[in-house]
């Protein structure tokens, strides 16, 4: 169930969702380190063709503990392509240069913005936040 909360001038609709579950593409496979190049391609396919639906609490673990790849966006099944994507619930950030965890911390601080999850990719290391 989803609550209308605004409508712009042009009348589009922002609602806001009544429930903690999200849908998103998950990764049926679980990774216990970062994926080679070569297995990019089947774990695109596969999320591309597995939506989900699940708690927030559960995405999270799912994708900062357990290693699993997602889409934050719910596909049609045809493959990972903009024209694809129905909704989206989930907005991921990705920051490879230039920010420590910490920084991101402060700076949404400063801006009121509250992330429900911040995790470490396989790629972290202290000295270079992934």
């Amino acid at each position: 169930m989803n609550t209308l909360i605004y409508t712009n001038k042009n009348g589009i609709e922002i609602h806001r969702s009544d429930t903690d579950e999200v849908e998103v593409m998950l990764d049926t496979v679980s990774f216990s380190r970062k994926p080679k190049e070569f297995e990019f391609g089947k774990i695109s396919n596969r999320l591309a063709t597995n939506p989900v639906k699940m708690s927030i609490a559960d995405l999270c673990t799912e994708a900062g503990v357990n290693g699993r790849a997602f889409v934050p966006a719910l596909l049609d099944g045809n493959g990972r392509k903009a024209e694809n994507w129905k909704q989206q619930q989930v907005f991921a950030l990705d920051f490879d240069n230039d920010i420590t965890i910490q920084e991101f911390e402060e700076r949404c601080d400063e801006l009121g913005i509250h992330p429900v999850a911040i995790y470490k990719t396989f790629s972290h290391k202290e000295e270079h936040h992934k």
